[in-house]
């Protein structure tokens, strides 16, 4: 999982973090979509505030609206 440019990233995340949650993190800096989506079982659930996604079609949607998908330009 690390490269050159997720090692960079890495160097402000807590080192005692869950791998799945580091993973996460270090996708959604990268701006990587695909990985932000691996980090998830087939049948998640997301509650992010009020609104809850469900599966990866749901998941896909507010990763392009909400995460990594509202940081690009």
């Amino acid at each position: 999982m690390q490269t050159g440019h997720t090692t960079e990233m890495s160097k402000n995340i807590p080192a005692d973090l869950p791998d799945a949650i580091r993973d996460f993190v270090l996708c959604t800096n990268a701006g990587d979509s695909n990985g932000v989506l691996e980090c998830f079982t087939l049948d998640a659930i997301l509650s992010d505030g009020d609104q809850k996604y469900q599966g990866r079609a749901e998941l896909a949607a507010w990763d392009q609206n909400d995460n990594v998908g509202s940081n690009r330009n």
